[in-house]
Order: C-alpha cells, then structure tokens, then sequence
C-alpha cells in the first residue's frame, strides 16, 4: 500500500477547516507581506477580538435612539414657532415656554404641528441615508469577503459613524441659527456612503462570526455562546447608552438651560465613544478573513517578494476594456452569489425567505414612533420617562439574548435557533398590539417587559442563517442583512409615519397593530422555514452522531502501535474526511490548499 504525493506537497497539510478557526489571525495578507511580522499585544495576548468595538458603538449608537429623537423634538418645536405668525396670540410669550408645555392638553394643535413635521421628513432623512447606504454597503460586502478582509471595511464604517457624531455636535451647538434639518442631512448622507450603521453590524458580526465557524458543523444547531455573548454586549451597550442619556437628561421644566445642555453632553460622549472605537480597531482588531487572488497566495516555489513585484506588471495592450467589463460582470455576480447559488435541499429557498422575514427586528423597535405616541394625551411622558422606559426595556432585551441561547441549548431539540426566532417573532407581536391598545402608562411598560422575550431574535437569526454558507460568504450574507436594515427605515417610515398622521385622531396606535399583523406573517413564515429544514437537520444530526462514535472507535484502537505507513495514512483520510464534512456549508470551496488535500490520490 503505497501513498503518492505530487512533487510540491511532500508532507499533509493541516485540514483546512481546523486551519481556518484556529488561527483566524493568520490570513493570506501574510503571503505577500512575510508570515513573520510580530503581533501586536492585543493580537498575542487576548482571544477577545471585536467585542470591545460592538460596545463602544453600540453605546454610542443607544445615545444616538434615545438622545436623537428627544433632541428633534425640542429643536423643531423652537424652529417652527419662533417664526410662528400666531405666536403673538398664544397665552405663552416665550418659545421656550411654550415646547415645555406642548404635552399638555391646551396646546393639543401645536403639538400636532411638531408631529407631522418629524413624522413627516422623518421619511425624507431616512431616504437620505437608505439610498446612498444601498449603493455602499454590496460593494463593502463583497471587499470584505475578497481582498478588503474584515478590518479595513470595519474601519471604514468607524470612520463614518464618527463623522456622523461630529456633525451631530455641531447640530446641538448650533440648532438656533442653523436649521437642524441642514446639518443632518449632511449626516445622514456622509454616514450612508461609508455604508452606514448597517456596515457596522455587517463587518463586526462577521468577524464573530468568522471565530465560532467551529461551532457550526453540520448537526449543531445551538447558538454558540460567543454570539450570544456579543449579542447581549451589543444590547447591554445599548442600555449604558440609555444611562447615560438619563443621567444628562434635565426637564425643562426645570431649567430651559440644563436642558438643552443636557443634549450637548450626551451627545459629546456620542462622539468620544466613536472615536475610541475606531481607535481600538484600528490598534487591536485582528484579521479573520482575507481572500487575495491566486497570485498573491504563494501557491508556486518562489519568494513572496517575487510573487507581489510580478503582480503589479501592466495589462497588456487592448485588454483594458475586456478586463474591466470581466470584472464587473465578476463583482455583480459576486453580490448576488450568496443568494442564488444551489444549496442542498430547500436551504437556498429559506435562507432568501429567512431574509425578507428579518425586517421584523425593526419594525419591533421603532422609538421615533414610540415616541410621537407616548408625547400624546393622555400618556403625556416626559424625556426623562421615555429615557427611563427604553432602559428597562432594552435591560429585558439583553437579559433575554444572554439566558434563551443558553437554556434551550440544554434540550435536545433540533433548530434551536429556528425555536428562538419563533419565540422572539412571536413576542414582538403581542408588544406591538399592546402599544396599539394601551390607553395609561402602566401598559406601555407591561407591553415592554415581552422584550426580555423578543430579545431572543439577535442571536438567533446571527446563528441560524450563517449556519447556511461558506465562511468565505459571510460579509456578503451580512450586505443581504444590510439591504434589509436599510429598507425597512424608508418602507416602516412611509408606511407607519403615513398611518400615523391619518389616524392621529382617532387612534394613534393603530399603526402599531398593523406592524403586528406584520410580525404574526413572519411568525407563520418561520414555522413554514421550520418544518422545510427539519429533514436536513436530522440527516446532519444522524451523520454527525455517527462520526462521533466512528471517532470514539479510532481512539480506542489507536492505543496500540501502529506502523508509520499505517499513520500516514489515517491523516490523509482525517484530512480528506474533514474537507468532506463541511461540503454542505462549502467552507473553503476556494481555497488551493482544500484542492490540493483532495487532489492526492491514494494508491493501493
């Protein structure tokens, strides 16, 4: 029995799937640039990778929901009746006064002004920021997953978050003289063309994503701890950035002064926050995946200096064209890759469908509407309420991402996290229809607490639909994530705020009933998505106990001798066996040295 082994390969390569999650570090940038570069103290000494920076931004992001709005609010209403024709008939002499007391019953027709006024270029702010965002985020997408890697596109995005919070600052500091609306626009526009909050979340999740790949073979449906982990760090973040809101917030009741200085301070810690977060990623944050074309990866005996001189050569003569028509037929189809490439059976159908169904995280935590809601009669809620409100609310979110993945990952049930996105999905709709029947506040607080339920969607759709491609598809199975933050904003804005303002009158919280109506679609949908999947769950699960008692075989009998052949030989069946294992996720389908593992022929 003998092995033959092409000239290049004289020893087995390690598996290429335990390659890839042991080290996520060491990427194929290595290849053109030396493998011998020394780490960074962040790089060598901590297994904690991304973590920090979904914190930081996260609690720059929970300022940015709770402080925005508010901040709106109380500029608008001092735009809009400063210049006011009628002011000079109000009982209230002072503009100040006057957006102090617009909860309250008597002035019911300046505060419908305001309403419809957010409400309603609420609508054009969001297109502002979908469109451009639209463009970016298929084109970050697809660099991440190539030769963009993970860091620099996540830099990118810190970037313009941090742009975004600058500019927020100049708006507190200058609302009085400068339409609010102006500097915002600019905002939402800069921060869409760096690929906006939704790049954010595509390329830090990816990352975490990239380090639990190990914790997703076929016939493991828990959610691994490290999403659920970061998850609830993202949400936790959140709360902290609801803290500190709260902590700044000052009635102006109180103090017209305190008040607007309050919005000054919170969103000041806004853009410290993103600073440190782009600082630390651009010191600590580690590579886990880059996809350089073949002649950068050092496939054929020569130095890598050769390698990176020889690739910079012009393009010859009258190919330009051609070239670059290849290449952006390559990067289209590229976008589009993860969605429509076959998979095994109804996987393709339920990870498009799964998609179009995630727009319900959203819909669920709509504090703009929240808001326009909860300032009518008879809640008449104050900054400080609602801050107190989206606290406890987003302290259940956190509690519910934390404790669900770990108490259904005790059962033996499979599609744990299909279970998870049911519950979740179905709890946000008994939130919504609470929010559209409350007529007190102690039912907006009880509709509240089913966060702590819904909180369990985050992680399990982060877990459930990676599960269904390729390490090397992750960003761009993030840009599908990405494409649907960015939509459901513009359509929950045209639709709701539009439901909103028709039925201000008669029932303002009607357009949250049709959000639940929604929600309960959705619900049915994964049950459908559920049942479609089981069959491929219990064949991955059969198989999956099989090799772990052929495993627990070779162990007991590798306790004896065995003769060197003998050895060569189980690794290069380990190795082979390993490749095979993942074909139905197709992890690492272009790598050459997967090729080159299943190319060695075995001679008997």
């Amino acid at each position: 029995m003998l092995i033959k082994f092409p000239p290049r390969h004289r020893q087995l390569h390690q598996p290429t799937f335990a390659r890839e999650t042991s080290d996520p570090a060491v990427n194929d940038e290595s290849c053109c640039f030396g493998s011998n570069k020394p780490k960074n103290l962040c790089q060598r000494n901590c297994r904690v990778n991304v973590e920090p920076v979904i914190f930081l931004f996260a609690i720059a992001f929970g300022l940015i929901t709770t402080v925005q709005p508010l901040f709106l609010y109380w500029a608008r209403c001092i735009e809009i009746f400063t210049h006011y024709k009628n002011f000079t008939a109000l009982s209230v002499h002072n503009v100040s006064d006057l957006c102090a007391h617009l909860s309250y019953e008597n002035n019911t027709v300046y505060e419908d002004i305001v309403e419809k006024d957010i409400s309603t270029t609420k609508i054009f702010l969001q297109i502002a920021n979908g469109v451009p965002t639209l463009l970016t985020v298929p084109i970050i997408g697809a660099w991440s997953d190539g030769s963009g890697g993970r860091r620099r596109p996540l830099l990118l995005s810190l970037f313009g978050l941090f742009i975004y919070t600058l500019l927020q600052l100049g708006s507190t500091l200058s609302y009085k003289w400068i339409g609010v609306y102006h500097v915002l626009y600019v905002a939402e526009i800069f921060i869409g063309f760096t690929g906006g909050i939704a790049s954010l979340f595509m390329t830090s999740f990816a990352i975490v994503t990239d380090d639990c790949r190990h914790e997703m073979l076929p016939g493991m449906s828990s959610v691994p701890l490290r999403i659920g982990i970061t998850s609830a760090l993202q949400s936790v973040g959140l709360v902290v950035g609801n803290l500190i809101a709260s902590f700044f917030a000052v009635s102006p009741l109180i103090s017209v002064r305190e008040h607007e200085n309050g919005y000054i301070r919170a969103v000041a810690v806004e853009f410290v926050l993103a600073f440190i977060a782009m600082f630390y990623a651009f010191v600590c944050v580690r590579e886990t995946h880059r996809n350089l074309p073949p002649q950068f990866r050092g496939r054929e005996s020569v130095s890598h200096q050769t390698i990176c001189a020889s690739s910079l050569g012009e393009t010859p003569a009258g190919t330009g064209s051609r070239s670059c028509r290849k290449f952006m037929k390559s990067f289209v189809y590229d976008i589009v890759e993860v969605l429509v490439e076959p998979r095994p059976g109804w996987t393709r159908f339920c990870l498009n469908i799964s998609i179009c169904f995630f727009f319900v995280d959203l819909l669920a935590a709509d504090n703009q509407l929240l808001l326009l809601l909860v300032k009518r009669y008879p809640f008449d809620w104050s900054d400080t309420m609602f801050t107190y409100f989206s606290l406890l609310k987003n302290v259940a979110s956190s509690l519910g991402m934390i404790l669900f993945p770990i108490v259904i990952s005790k059962t033996s049930c499979l599609g744990k996290d299909s279970l998870l996105i049911m519950v979740g999905v179905l709890a946000s709709c008994v939130q919504s229809t609470l929010f559209s029947f409350a007529n007190n506040s102690a039912l907006i607080f009880i509709a509240g607490g089913f966060s702590f339920l819904a909180g369990a969607i985050a992680p399990a759709y982060r877990s459930f639909l990676p599960r269904m491609v390729a390490k090397e598809e992750t960003a761009r199975l993030f840009t599908a994530f990405s494409i649907v933050l960015i939509f459901c904003p513009i359509l929950s804005a045209v639709l709701f705020n539009n439901t909103f303002n028709a039925t201000m009158d008669a029932w303002p919280g009607f357009a949250f009933l049709v959000g639940a109506s929604f929600q309960m679609i959705v619900f049915i949908g994964q049950i459908v998505i559920h049942r479609l999947m089981w069959p491929m769950w219990s064949s991955e699960h059969e198989q999956r106990v099989q090799r772990l008692e052929t495993n627990e075989a070779d162990d007991e009998l590798s306790d004896g001798q065995q003769s060197p052949v003998a050895s060569d030989i189980d690794a290069t069946t380990s190795t082979v066996s390993r490749s095979l294992s993942n074909v139905s996720i197709h992890c690492a389908n272009n790598s050459p040295e997967t090729s080159d593992d299943m190319n060695r022929r075995l001679l008997v």
